[in-house]
């Protein structure tokens, strides 16, 4: 039983409430027993916490790791999942430096009801506990796959001849409508405030809109891409 806060472990899983403890030890925390047993179902690895766990713990040092506003009796940790095999995917989602945690969320959320495969991610924290909760185990359920400063991941898609989707208001903009969507294809949504980077845009792609009301300036970047996600998932 861990009851002290000078325990290493309990010292552990604290560091992992941050982004760089996390990419220290590449594990990240799941809260609550619905979920801890989703991931448990799926045959994924995974040490618990806690109550009733694989490592008992104080209730009262598990609420100082608990991020929720009820504090669970258990928590677990898992493996990052980050996966290299990018060519065997047919729909992927690129997110280029999606900044609220909880869009990222959304979005991963969206991709598997949407049939989505892949999610490629580019500076953002796929991990961050807002991220873990909005998307609801949807880490699970997709192959993770981190885009480097070269744009590496994108070159090779637009290679192996991917049509590339970016969300981009420009002259030549498209509702998807209106392109004839192939099997293997890239969704790419860029940053809330600033869009798709410059030197993402620089890489052949239909740039693509969504028609809304004039009454409305924009959407939120998780629902337009749900929107469009749905559209080309079918």
């Amino acid at each position: 039983m861990i009851t002290s806060k000078d325990n290493p472990t309990y010292k552990y899983l604290k560091s992992l409430q941050t982004k760089k403890g996390r990419k220290q030890h590449s594990k990240f925390i799941i809260e609550g027993y619905k979920m801890i047993a989703e991931i448990k179902k799926k045959g994924i690895n995974i040490t618990t916490y806690g109550k009733n766990a694989d490592i008992e713990m104080a209730i009262d040092l598990l609420a100082n790791i608990s991020q929720l506003e009820t504090n669970p009796e258990i928590i677990g940790v898992v493996n990052f999942l980050e996966n290299t095999d990018i060519l065997n995917s047919k729909k992927i989602l690129y997110l280029d430096n999606v900044q609220d945690p909880g869009n990222v969320g959304t979005l991963l959320r969206s991709a598997v009801a949407f049939n989505f495969d892949t999610v490629v991610f580019r500076n953002i924290d796929i991990y961050n506990w807002k991220t873990i909760q909005a998307s609801r185990n949807a880490h699970f359920d997709l192959k993770l796959i981190k885009e480097n400063d070269n744009l590496d991941v994108l070159k090779q898609l637009h290679k192996q001849k991917f049509l590339i989707l970016a969300t981009n208001l420009h002259q030549n903009s498209k509702t998807i409508e209106e392109i004839k969507i192939l099997d293997k294809l890239v969704l790419i949504l860029g940053n809330e405030g600033h869009g798709i980077s410059q030197e993402i845009l620089a890489i052949d792609h239909q740039n693509i809109l969504i028609k809304i009301s004039s009454k409305i300036e924009s959407l939120n970047v998780a629902i337009a891409g749900s929107i469009l996600m749905e559209k080309v998932g079918k």
